[in-house]
């Protein structure tokens, strides 16, 4: 049974620091925000491939809309994918960029990306073949 498209902090520590680095000088660079260490996900919205998967994801993330603990990146016009929830609710940790997923790969897709002691810890590419086990991941996720 497929469970979930998971990148693990493993041998591969380098890549993963080098994702962690991108992330933050994205957020600093783009958005003047530091990445702490409270910050425990960073959700990526975009429209690119399932339409159904990324609103499914969209109504997933609006619950964490004021969770301190994560970061919205809505990477989205708004066209394929309702984002009203984001812009008609402005908060502390939602950020938008529609050109994100065109010029950093590592916003390429509808994902949740986790952190853990400064780093990238897991990353969860949304798909529509796993979107059920994804979502649980995501929301047992502590």
């Amino acid at each position: 049974m497929a469970f979930v498209f998971l990148c693990q902090c493993s041998p591969k520590e380098t890549i993963t620091d080098e994702k962690y680095k991108t992330l933050s000088e994205y957020f600093s660079q783009k958005h003047d925000v530091r990445i702490s260490p409270a910050i425990k996900r960073i959700f990526v919205l975009t429209e690119k491939e399932c339409v159904g998967c990324n609103a499914r994801f969209s109504r997933l993330i609006s619950s964490n809309i004021n969770d301190t603990s994560s970061i919205v990146l809505v990477a989205a016009s708004g066209t394929a994918v309702d984002i009203s929830i984001f812009t008609d609710q402005p908060t502390q940790n939602v950020y938008f960029d529609e050109e994100a997923p065109e010029t950093n790969p590592l916003f390429a897709h509808t994902q949740a990306i986790f952190l853990k002691n400064q780093a990238v810890d897991t990353i969860v590419a949304i798909k529509a073949a796993e979107l059920q086990q994804q979502f649980d991941f995501i929301k047992n996720r502590k």
